[in-house]
C-alpha cells in the first residue's frame, strides 16, 4: 500500500475489475483477498519488459508469477503481464496506476518425486 499513490487506478482480472481513487490500492487489496479458501498469495514481479521514464513519470511492463492456495492446494500462474504507471514525487516513486492480464491458467503446483 506505501507504493500507491492517493489517485491511483487499478485494473484486474476479477469483479469490480477496476478500482480508483482515493482508496484504490486499498480496495482492490481487500477484494483480491475476499474468497477465504485462496490464501497465501506470493507475486514475483519478473524482469521489465520495457520501461520508458521522464523526469517524474515511468512506464513499466514486467511479466510475472504468483503462487498461491486455493484450499490449501499450492497453485502457480506463470507469464502474466502487468503494467505499471509511476509518478515521482517528495516521498519517492508512487504507483498512479496499475494493470494486470493473464496469459495461462493457473495451475496445480505438483510436488516433487
Amino acid at each position: 500500500m506505501a507504493l500507491c499513490a492517493e489517485q491511483a487506478t487499478i485494473f484486474d482480472d476479477f469483479s469490480p475489475y477496476k478500482w480508483q481513487a482515493p482508496d484504490a490500492c486499498s480496495s482492490w487489496w481487500r477484494d483480491a483477498h475476499k474468497d477465504p479458501d485462496t490464501t497465501d498469495f506470493v507475486l514475483t514481479v519478473g524482469r521489465p519488459l520495457q520501461i520508458y521514464m521522464e523526469t517524474d513519470r515511468a512506464y513499466v511492463v514486467t511479466r510475472d508469477s504468483i503462487t498461491f492456495k486455493v484450499k490449501g492446494e499450492p497453485m502457480r500462474q506463470t507469464g502474466s503481464i502487468h503494467t505499471f504507471v509511476l509518478e515521482k514525487s517528495s516521498a519517492g516513486w508512487r504507483i498512479t496506476g496499475k494493470a494486470w492480464a493473464d496469459t495461462a491458467p493457473a495451475a496445480p503446483i505438483k510436488a516433487r518425486s
